[in-house]
């Protein structure tokens, strides 16, 4: 029982330190870029640890090219589709894809929408809020900071913070994950010399099955 909840402790012990940071990453490059460019900025990193965390858990690849990743018409070149494949893969639950797709629905709402756009735009704004909805973060943070819980939830700050948190997720994700094994060869595939090798200490061991079986494949008006 010391041993789990020793594991449990140390695990959460990693979250936080890797929560922090990036808090400090993010804070850093936030304060150089608009809200634009910190949406564009955050959705890049998540990009790149998604491809991370795919490319560990997959069996590795022997190319200086992946085929699944590199190319516009790679089958996993898009963050969707990377978020789609850890999500049927078991990687990541229902609830953290949501939040990753708000994200990515947000850059591009930043991509679509050239001028006059931040945090506060509409079409933004209603999706930070769902973020906030989902996983509270700042509330979470200012109970743990006795403070009140409708503290610092500008929409900048809830952005920061819950891109904050899923980066550290994904970064714990990266490094526990267990990678798949190559498959190994099917039967087919087995070399002739085996076979031959395998026939001939059958009919050693056991001549008399296959005598018999030679027996039943010669035709009655033959016998």
């Amino acid at each position: 029982m010391t041993k789990k909840t020793d594991k449990k402790v140390s695990s959460s012990k990693d979250i936080l330190r890797a929560r922090d940071y990036w808090n400090d990453v993010l804070k850093e490059e936030f304060e150089k870029e608009t809200d634009r460019g910190a949406a564009i900025f955050a959705t890049s990193l998540f990009d790149a640890a998604i491809k991370n965390i795919l490319i560990s858990f997959f069996v590795s690849n022997p190319n200086s090219t992946d085929e699944l990743f590199d190319g516009p018409n790679a089958p996993l070149s898009s963050l969707s589709s990377k978020i789609i494949m850890c999500y049927r893969l078991g990687i990541l639950s229902d609830r953290f894809v949501r939040d990753l797709n708000l994200i990515r629905k947000i850059r591009n709402e930043f991509a679509h929408n050239i001028q006059g756009c931040d945090f506060s735009h509409t079409g933004i704004l209603s999706r930070i809020q769902e973020l906030d909805k989902s996983s509270q973060t700042v509330a979470k943070l200012n109970i743990m900071e006795s403070k009140s819980e409708n503290e610092n939830k500008e929409p900048r700050n809830i952005f920061l913070q819950t891109c904050s948190w899923m980066l550290s997720e994904l970064q714990n994700k990266l490094e526990k994950g267990e990678p798949l094994l190559a498959s190994e060869r099917e039967f087919g595939y087995i070399e002739i010399e085996t076979i031959r090798d395998f026939k001939k200490f059958l009919d050693k061991e056991h001549p008399e099955v296959f005598v018999k079986k030679a027996e039943n494949n010669i035709p009655d008006n033959q016998k």
